[in-house]
């Protein structure tokens, strides 16, 4: 049976943490994640739906720490893994300084390596023979054209959208989240904290949409976890709300709900990304079939097709979104229609047991051939 470590660092970005739980939960195997973070990776990788027994998690410094190459050593040293999945650059750079492991090494690449990533990742592979996987056609062809040899490069199914069990929504969450005055639509603003999203662009674009339609309540929710080494971002959401006309406008959801929780409280979804980024959230929406907005990205494109799917927009266009979205809530047929398209778009390209077999194939065909001397063959 296989027995799968999966390294988890801050580099990862916590949206990967849903799709480790894919893994984790439908690959056949043993499976352990080591998580190295601040204390809120632990719970966002329980609330994501890894059991709490199948993690250790370890306190790392928000930069590279030599800890996880001594942590990695000692736990392959006792469980002697058949494979490693690396899940962010540090987890790749400490597996590859692993001596003694002859096993399948694996990393998932979610977005287009930097200039600086590759020039780690080309280190990397001179020390270890590393499968790099990406459920993107863009970065697929970006990391064969910086040079990643052909065999060492696949592309999989996204991951799909895991529904944790999670505790039941209140009687009433908009009262319980102070809106029990408005009953419009409910706008959820997807996405994770982090740079190649923006929240202040779609908090624009719902500001300019309730000038003519004062019940909406956009909604967004509070993944970060505030500590004292760090300044939570939502704070300054809330800050840039209180600016419209309407200083209500926008709700925090605090992190105790989940993507699909709040995703099936909206009426409509708004994703913004100004470039790759972490698509959980995305993937839920259309999984629950929610009439969708999102900036365009080479990534987006990739799952949504504007007018069938989804209706897009150029990226940091607040005006583009908002009429979008007003052309949604104004037009209930064409907002069934995209909602509609979207689940239809999830079903054909990002079902779970899809990801889930293809990945295990994967495992099996390292198992076999660890060096790559063989194109992996994906299943489809």
């Amino acid at each position: 049976m296989n027995n799968i470590v999966h390294l988890v660092d801050p580099t990862s970005g916590m949206d990967v943490l849903d799709t480790i739980a894919m893994a984790v939960n439908g690959v056949p195997g043993h499976h352990h994640v080591l998580i190295f973070g601040h204390n809120g990776w632990l719970g966002a990788a329980i609330e994501a739906g890894i059991p709490k027994e199948n993690i250790t998690w370890s306190r790392t410094l928000a930069r590279w720490d030599p800890t996880m190459g001594r942590a990695l050593t000692q736990w392959v040293k006792e469980n002697n893994p058949t494979h490693i999945h690396a899940w962010g650059y540090w987890g790749i750079a400490a597996a590859s300084r692993l001596r003694g492991f002859s096993g399948g090494r694996i990393a998932f690449i979610q977005s287009t390596p930097t200039a600086g990533q590759f020039r780690q990742l080309r280190r990397d592979m001179t020390r270890a023979v590393w499968l790099f996987i990406t459920p993107w056609q863009c970065v697929h062809s970006a990391m064969l054209a910086g040079g990643m040899p052909h065999n060492n490069v696949a592309r999989v199914s996204p991951a799909g959208w895991l529904a944790p069990v999670t505790k039941a929504l209140p009687a009433n969450l908009r009262r319980s989240l102070g809106m029990q005055t408005r009953e419009g639509p409910v706008i959820f603003l997807g996405g994770w904290s982090e740079e190649s999203i923006r929240h202040d662009i779609g908090i624009w674009a719902v500001g300019i949409v309730a000038e003519s339609n004062a019940d909406l309540w956009a909604l967004i929710r509070n993944d970060d976890v505030p500590r004292k080494e760090a300044v939570n971002p939502y704070a300054g959401y809330q800050s840039f709300a209180r600016t419209l006309k309407d200083p209500q406008l926008v709700t925090i959801a605090p992190a105790c709900y989940t993507w699909g929780q709040l995703a099936g409280l909206a009426d409509y979804f708004l994703f913004v990304p100004r470039r790759a980024a972490g698509v959980s959230s995305l993937l839920a929406a259309m999984a629950m079939g929610k009439p969708i907005i999102s900036a365009r990205t080479d990534q987006v494109c990739e799952l949504l097709e504007n007018g069938t799917s989804a209706l897009l927009a150029p990226p940091d266009d607040p005006r583009e979104l908002a009429a979008r979205l007003n052309a949604l809530i104004e037009n209930k047929n064409l907002a069934a229609k995209i909602g509609a398209g979207a689940k239809a778009a999830y079903e054909d390209l990002a079902r779970p047991e899809l990801f889930s077999s293809q990945l295990d194939s994967i495992h099996g065909q390292l198992t076999g051939d660890p060096g790559l001397k063989q194109a992996i063959q994906i299943v489809s």
